[in-house]
C-alpha cells in the first residue's frame, strides 16, 4: 500500500540539487510504474510527466510539483533528515511530490468520467530553468491543457487555508476555508 508520508521522507533523505535530480527521477518513475502508469522521464532533463485519459471529451487538467532540493545544511534531528551533506528540502518539494503522487495513486484506483489529468514532475525550479526546459522539449506532447495547477508553500500563511488566484503566483489573498 502506498504511503505519501513515507514516500515523502524517502525524497527528504536523499534530496538533489537543480538539475541533477536523477534519484529522484527514478523513484518518482518507479513508483507510477508501481500504480501501472507508464510514465514520461528525462522531459525537459529530469522531469517525469503521466497522462490519465478517460478518453471522452471534458476538461484537460495539469497538476505540477517541483523535485529539486536547496544547498542548505540540515539541522533538523527527525528521523528522516538529509543523508547529503548541504543538501536539503527545504523550501516543500519533497511534500509538493508526495502529494502529486497520493493524487497518482488516486488516479490509479479510479477512472476518470471524463477528459484527462497530466501529472507534472518539474526539476529545477529553485534555479529558474525546469519550466522552461520541459516546455521546450519535444519528448513530450502537450495537448491540450484547459486548467493547468501548481502549488507552493507561503510560509507564514495561516495553515489550513489555501489561497487561489488567475495569475501564475498569486499574492495571498484572503484565505477560504
Amino acid at each position: 500500500m502506498f504511503n505519501p508520508i513515507l514516500f515523502r521522507h524517502q525524497l527528504h533523505r536523499l534530496p538533489e540539487l537543480s538539475g541533477k535530480e536523477e534519484q529522484t527521477q527514478k523513484l518518482i518513475v518507479n513508483t507510477l510504474k508501481s500504480f501501472g502508469f507508464e510514465p514520461s522521464q528525462g522531459i525537459g532533463g529530469h522531469g517525469v510527466i503521466v497522462k490519465v485519459d478517460s478518453d471522452l471529451p471534458g476538461p484537460n487538467l495539469l497538476f505540477r510539483a517541483d523535485t529539486d532540493a536547496l544547498p542548505i545544511n540540515e539541522a533538523a534531528k527527525h528521523n528522516h533528515t538529509s543523508e547529503v551533506d548541504g543538501v536539503m528540502h527545504a523550501c516543500g518539494h519533497d511534500g509538493h511530490s508526495a502529494s502529486l503522487m497520493a493524487f497518482a495513486h488516486k488516479l490509479a484506483h479510479c477512472e476518470l468520467q471524463r477528459g484527462s489529468v497530466t501529472l507534472l514532475f518539474q526539476p529545477s525550479e529553485e534555479n529558474g530553468q525546469g519550466a522552461a526546459a520541459m516546455l521546450a522539449d519535444s519528448n513530450w506532447h502537450k495537448g491540450d491543457i484547459d486548467y493547468a495547477f501548481g502549488y507552493h508553500n507561503i510560509p507564514g500563511y495561516p495553515l489550513g487555508r489555501l489561497s487561489v488566484g488567475t495569475t501564475p503566483f498569486p499574492v495571498p489573498q484572503p484565505a477560504l476555508q
